[in-house]
């Protein structure tokens, strides 16, 4: 469990906040969308869009959508024309919530197959970091990208506080379990801490992104915060509340103001 949970804290990072840094201050260029149709993607490997996704689909796409890091006029864009319908199933928070109730029956098997997709969706949004986008912009790829990995942590999330709320603290091993919940609440707590940061960024999130990655994080973000020690929660709930004091964009301030109320003092 130590062994896994320093995983968990790691991945969490990894996942979340790894993708976005990469991009912070850089000025690239414009990028036309050239995506492909859902045909073409569909011969290149990534399995149909019509059929339920299990983790080897997942994987598969992840596959494909790498090979395309060369090639990123291919990759799938958000809402397009073309790939739209595709790149909708990379957010299927839904679908992914399925995949993970048919095929874990403990938490433990729950935490390990949620962080084995969020691997995939890692993979993905760091093709979509690495490409060539509009300039001053983190792509709305990225943005979108945000919202199943938090959907998927918070489940994970709740899951392990009721795993280690049952554990017998007479046990001996108790302690030590004890220590690894509080690394991983440590790597939540880095993801919420990195998310804050892209706020933050004026030159790579245009106002678009931004308030966009600001309604993704008043929807999850309160219950990941709710979720942690007393320590953690009052430190981010502190920093939400700074930022919200000195927003200036009036629809930004409205969510961060709801984001600081809905996490307990």
């Amino acid at each position: 469990m130590k062994q896994i949970s320093r995983v968990i804290a790691m991945l969490l990072v990894a996942a979340l906040v790894n993708p976005l840094f990469a991009q912070a201050g850089k000025q690239v260029e414009p990028l036309e969308d050239k995506s492909l149709s859902v045909a073409e993607y569909e011969e290149l490997g990534i399995p149909s869009i019509k059929k339920k996704w299990q983790l080897n689909d997942y994987k598969k796409a992840a596959d494909v959508i790498t090979q395309l890091k060369k090639t990123p006029e291919k990759l799938p864009r958000y809402q397009s024309k073309t790939s739209g319908t595709v790149f909708a199933k990379f957010i299927d928070t839904r679908g992914m919530e399925r995949t993970i109730a048919e095929n874990s029956h403990s938490v433990v098997e729950q935490m390990k197959l949620s962080m084995e997709l969020v691997q995939c969706l890692k993979a993905i949004a760091m093709v979509y970091t690495t490409a060539a986008w509009p300039k001053n912009s983190l792509t709305v790829e990225q943005i979108e990208l945000e919202e199943p990995m938090l959907a998927i942590l918070v489940k994970a999330q709740t899951g392990m506080k009721e795993f280690f709320g049952s554990l017998d603290q007479s046990d001996p091993q108790y302690p030590a379990k004890k220590k690894s919940y509080g690394t991983m609440q440590q790597g939540y707590g880095t993801v919420i801490g990195g998310l804050i940061v892209v706020l933050a960024d004026h030159v790579t999130v245009t106002p678009e992104t931004r308030k966009r990655h600001v309604e993704i994080m008043n929807k999850y973000v309160p219950d990941i915060l709710n979720l942690l020690n007393d320590d953690l929660r009052s430190n981010y709930r502190n920093r939400l509340e700074k930022f919200a004091g000195t927003e200036k964009d009036a629809h930004v301030k409205k969510l961060l103001d709801q984001m600081v109320s809905k996490v307990k003092p």
